[in-house]
């Protein structure tokens, strides 16, 4: 069993990284512990729009959503550790 990377408090929407924690809104907290509960699996980009958002919802809503996450939670968002990109895929926790 792989341990959790994130800790996160759904009556506050925070989410704990290490010695960073960041509050978050209601769709990042969705998103952040749909790929948290997936333990390090890839998650595609159709899966999380579905179950985050809706069915036919625009990729860009998922992509600002994983940016908000990366500014809030990664030590440098721009060489992201925590949430990893897996090109032409989708997203998956990483260890930060």
């Amino acid at each position: 069993m792989q341990e959790s990377l994130v800790s996160l408090d759904p009556e506050s929407l925070t989410a704990t990284v290490g010695a960073i924690q960041a509050k978050l809104n209601r769709r990042e907290f969705a998103l952040l512990g749909a790929l948290s509960e997936a333990s390090g699996q890839t998650l595609d980009h159709r899966h999380l729009l579905t179950t985050i958002w809706w069915p036919d919802a625009p990729m860009p809503n998922l992509r600002m959503a994983i940016g908000g996450l990366r500014r809030k939670l990664e030590a440098d968002p721009e060489l992201p550790t925590l949430i990893v990109t897996v090109p032409g895929e989708g997203y998956r926790l990483g260890k930060p």
